[in-house]
């Protein structure tokens, strides 16, 4: 039996909506699922303890809409995730209301999901670990700057950096860690690992069996265009190892293929 790890960005209206995400954990939870911790994973993954129907959660970026709206669903079915946030966009301030406490539900644009008020603040981050809900690992300290050509002027100062930020504002040890953009090479990985990061997120597609290496976890991205139909399927494949194995194969070359007719 493998184990998906599930990629969100966004919960929010006109995006993956709150209506979306709920019916995942409805799923999950009449079927039977749990969700994992990043030390269960870890145990599974080094082949300590064995872990069925299970999932782990993870957000990548660090956006608001994840403690206004992930937040207060994933602790109304008893589940729990990780988010990976680029330290530079988290600001001071109170939390905001949650959808449970009513507040709308926020719209994603372009325009408006790179400002501060669209990333996390540190007072949500501390209600969201207190509550046992998030676990929160790095996602650098710029992301350069959301600029996806960009290079890392210290690529070893951001994950340093990220990592120290995140420790002293929310007093929790940080060993996990989220490529943006799910770009690196193998010097990156082993760079990452020597600053303390001991499970490394990728955005390759796939799931995670015992022995599987810790510093290049597979996961599956849940775009704005997905729906519940979808996510049973991807979770049916994942959690059997033989088509779970053969999937991203096919798709790669699918993917290929669209590309070279676009041409």
């Amino acid at each position: 039996m493998k184990i998906p790890v599930f990629l969100h960005h966004h919960i929010a209206y006109n995006n993956y909506s709150p209506e979306k995400f709920e019916a995942e954990l409805k799923y999950l939870k009449e079927n039977g699922y749990k969700t994992l911790s990043l030390k269960e994973f870890l145990d599974f993954l080094s082949g300590n303890k064995k872990y069925d129907r299970s999932i782990l959660f993870t957000f990548d970026d660090g956006y608001a809409d994840n403690y206004i709206c992930a937040y207060p669903l994933l602790k109304k079915y008893g589940y729990n995730a990780v988010v990976f946030i680029s330290t530079f966009y988290i600001s001071d301030g109170e939390p905001r209301k949650t959808i449970a406490e009513g507040a709308s539900i926020p719209a994603i644009t372009r325009e408006n999901e790179r400002i501060s008020e669209g990333f996390l603040r540190w007072s949500e981050l501390k209600i969201m670990i207190s509550s046992g809900v998030f676990e929160v690992g790095s996602h650098t300290n710029s992301h350069k700057k959301f600029n996806k050509r960009a290079e890392y002027e210290n690529l070893k100062e951001e994950l340093i950096l990220s990592k120290k930020i995140i420790e002293e504002k929310l007093n929790i040890e940080v060993n996990s860690f989220a490529w943006p953009w799910g770009k690196f090479n193998q010097q990156d990985m082993e760079l990452a690992n020597k600053c303390g990061y001991k499970l490394i997120f990728t955005t390759i597609t796939g799931a995670s069996k015992p022995g599987d290496d810790p510093l290049m976890i597979k996961r599956i991205n849940i775009l704005s265009d997905r729906n519940i139909s979808w996510f049973k399927k991807r979770l049916m494949m994942h959690t059997l190892p033989l088509i779970s194995d053969i999937y991203p194969k096919i798709y790669g070359i699918d993917r290929t293929v669209k590309k070279l007719f676009k041409k």
